[in-house]
This record gives C-alpha cells, structure tokens and sequence, in this order.
C-alpha cells in the first residue's frame, strides 16, 4: 500500500515538473525543449491537457510546424473547448 503511495505521489510529481519546465521552456523561447516536455506532461497525464496541448501548439508554430501546431490547438479545444486562446491561435 505504501509503494503504491509512494508512486503514485512521484507521477504526480513528475508530470507537475514537466509541465511547469515546459511552461518556464516556452517563455524562455526555446520551443523544441518546450515541446518535448510539455508532450512528457501529457504522456504523464497532467491534469490541465488543454494548456498543455495549447502551449505545446504555441511553441509548434514559433517553430514554424504549422500543421502540428493546428493539431495541438484542436486537441487542447478537445479538451476545454471554452479556451479562448486556443481559437485565437489555431484560427493564425
């Protein structure tokens, strides 16, 4: 039981440290460092997809993937599709 606690708290952990490192990547603009962890947040199962798949997108665009980056901003409207910044940056 005490494993099972122990792991569970370290994935919490894990996917909240590749999302903030993403976040901190993205307004640092090195947005292939900031893809790469933040795809590492969502494998993980962060709970706030959404911003993830939309700052993901974001850096995908500063790096010119536009068709990826459509599909982040898609896939974070998936998951809230009340997020206004999502429809402003797959609408560029």
């Amino acid at each position: 039981m005490a494993l099972e606690s122990s792991q569970s708290s370290i994935a919490t952990v894990t996917k909240a440290l590749h999302y903030q490192q993403g976040h901190r990547l993205f307004a640092a603009g090195e947005y292939a460092e900031a893809v790469a962890e933040l795809s590492l947040a969502i494998q993980h199962g962060h709970p706030a997809k959404g911003r993830c798949h939309n700052t993901r997108g974001a850096s995908l665009m500063a790096l010119e993937s536009y068709d990826d980056a459509a599909a982040a901003f898609t896939r974070a409207l998936e998951h809230d599709p009340s997020m206004h910044t999502a429809w402003s940056n797959r609408g560029q």
